[in-house]
């Protein structure tokens, strides 16, 4: 813990002074397999090369792919003292994926650094994929920390700020945020919009030692770890722990004597529903309790976790890093004017805050067979009009149509419609301004599912898994899987077994682990279920069904039993 220290000595007695981030700096250019060290777009370098060599405000651009492998990861000691550096991956792309086995694989410590847009990945023992520590004002957005062996995702000292981000402990004894008094100072510290999720371990974690007092500020934070979430211990400092819009076990905190740790007054307790926490995954279902519960905090930026999605979708902003998106929504096509062989129809997209194409299909049946060019929808989250023009028809035909979206959620396929050509020699009225008033649209109702079966109901681990069912009209089906495990009565929950509750009431926990969605046409359906939505463990599970049509309207929730067997 010596080398940071002599680190940021050298600074402050340099004189050294905050620079914002990539203020009238170089831009230099990292990429896997870079050479040199002119770390140019045309010939970028390696990352070490690019961040070893960038000078206070300088932009280091890291390219999309992989920087070593969980085989072979990086070596170098990724400790960096420049001020006001701005290390960010490319929007838009996917996040580089960095692997090291250095003690710290990314740490910044000359202060009012910006980074973005990274997962780092570190693959053993007390190795810390991100810190930001020492001098003041650094910022961490949009990155995946993820640590798989005994130790700590992301460090924090001094005044910084990680949001939108995910700090993942996977391994033994691992933390998903720490910060440490003895080791970083004086500490005000702010996580906004973050998960932090540690699988054997705390998910956050704050120390203070003498001199040197500790705070952290959680707000819409996500703090799940295993037997405590929350800890805050003081050593002759206080150490202080608060949280506001979050969602944390208050029976997993625990505070020392001179310690403050927050309550659950102002947050949540009821358990996140993520798609798959253990693969990484941290995404947020439909139903999740975090969706909209968060506090509004124009602080946290424009984007969500992944720099794309609005950071406020919906009623509100979400808890945790991940802002729920879902498939577009679109209404009926409407009818414009009509001519022999042509005909404009006209519809509502709601792009749901992701960039949405749209197109109506066509045709003399139900199999349509044309379409319209695609048309483009930036990002956004409020219904907008769209229209589209049909030629090359055949006079006194009838037609169906329909709208279609999609974005990176799903395909949303809007009700059929018919509409009749007019004869050659009969000629359409002029229509001026509005196109017309819109067919009457169908009565909408909830879908309905019938004759759920999985098959076979008792199965080997790793083996193929159908879920058949019966849909009285399109949807898109959210298949869940549930462990179902013991556990102990605490009130009206029921929680996981503790030597403080052993001679409490039993009770069955149901524990969400994954789910996926598919998008399914009415009538019998089959579906494989995925070997990796199956679980890997012998148990007793449940298969939790359940249909949303494109309006929003939900079935109810069907669930089936599932034995896996050794």
């Amino acid at each position: 813990m010596m080398a940071p220290m002599r680190r940021i000595l050298l600074i402050v007695l340099g004189g050294a002074l905050l620079v914002p981030a990539g203020a009238s700096g170089a831009v230099r250019h990292a990429a896997p397999g870079g050479t040199g060290s002119a770390c140019e777009a045309t010939t970028p370098c390696r990352l070490f090369t690019a961040l070893d060599g960038a000078a206070a405000g300088d932009e280091v651009v890291v390219a999309p792919g992989d920087y070593g492998s969980a085989a072979a990861p990086l070596t170098f000691d990724g400790q960096f003292n420049a001020p006001g550096l701005d290390v960010h991956g490319l929007p838009g792309q996917p996040r580089p994926r960095i692997y090291s086995s250095a003690a710290y694989a990314l740490a910044f410590y000359g202060g009012g650094v910006r980074v973005s847009h990274l997962h780092v990945i570190t693959t053993g023992d007390g190795q810390t994929p991100l810190s930001l520590s020492f001098a003041p004002g650094s910022v961490a957005d949009d990155v995946v920390a993820e640590a798989r062996g005994s130790s700590t995702a992301c460090f924090v000292g001094n005044v910084q700020t990680i949001q939108n981000s995910v700090c993942w402990a996977s391994g033994e004894n691992g933390r998903g945020v720490a910060a440490l008094g003895s080791v970083y100072g004086p500490t005000d510290a702010t996580l906004r919009n973050v998960t932090a999720w540690s699988a054997q371990g705390e998910a956050v974690f704050a120390q203070s030692s003498a001199d040197r007092p500790v705070q952290l500020h959680l707000r819409n934070v996500i703090a799940q770890g295993s037997g405590v979430s929350i800890g805050a211990y003081a050593f002759d400092a206080p150490a202080t722990i608060d949280a506001s819009g979050s969602n944390f076990p208050p029976e997993e905190v625990e505070a020392s004597v001179g310690a403050t740790a927050p309550s659950a007054a102002g947050n949540q307790s009821t358990p996140p529903l993520l798609n798959d926490p253990e693969a990484g995954d941290f995404s947020q279902v439909a139903g999740s309790p975090t969706v909209d519960a968060g506090r509004d905090d124009q602080t946290a930026g424009t984007f969500a976790f992944g720099g794309l999605t609005p950071r406020v979708l919906g009623g509100g902003v979400d808890i945790g890093a991940d802002e729920q998106t879902v498939a577009p929504a679109v209404g009926t096509a409407n009818l414009g004017p009509v001519g022999p062989t042509t005909a404009v129809l006209v519809g509502t997209v709601d792009p749901e805050g992701l960039a949405t194409t749209h197109r109506f299909e066509y045709g003399p049946t139900t199999a349509y067979g044309s379409a319209t060019p695609e048309g483009t929808l930036p990002v956004g989250g409020a219904p907008v009009t769209v229209s589209g023009a049909l030629d090359g028809l055949a006079p006194r035909t009838t037609y169906h149509a329909r709208l279609v979206a999609t974005n990176a959620r799903g395909t949303t396929v809007g009700p059929d419609v018919t509409f009749t050509t007019t004869s050659i020699d009969v000629l359409a009225p002029p229509r001026v301004g509005s196109p017309g008033p819109p067919l009457p649209p169908p009565v909408p109702v909830a879908p309905k599912l019938a004759a759920v079966s999985v098959t076979p109901a008792r199965a080997r681990a790793g083996k193929a898994v159908r879920l058949k069912l019966r849909l009285d009209q399109d949807a898109t089906v959210r298949i869940g899987l549930v462990r179902l495990s013991t556990g102990r009565r605490k009130g009206t929950r029921c929680v996981a077994p503790a030597k403080a509750a052993r001679k409490a009431k039993r009770c069955t926990r149901a524990v969400p682990v994954r789910s996926i969605r598919r998008e399914l046409d009415a009538g019998t359906r089959t579906v494989t279920l995925p070997r990796t939505f199956l679980p890997r463990a012998a148990g007793r599970y449940r298969i939790t069904v359940q249909a949303t049509a494109a309006d929003g309207r939900r079935s109810r929730t069907t669930t089936r039993a599932l034995t896996v067997l050794r």
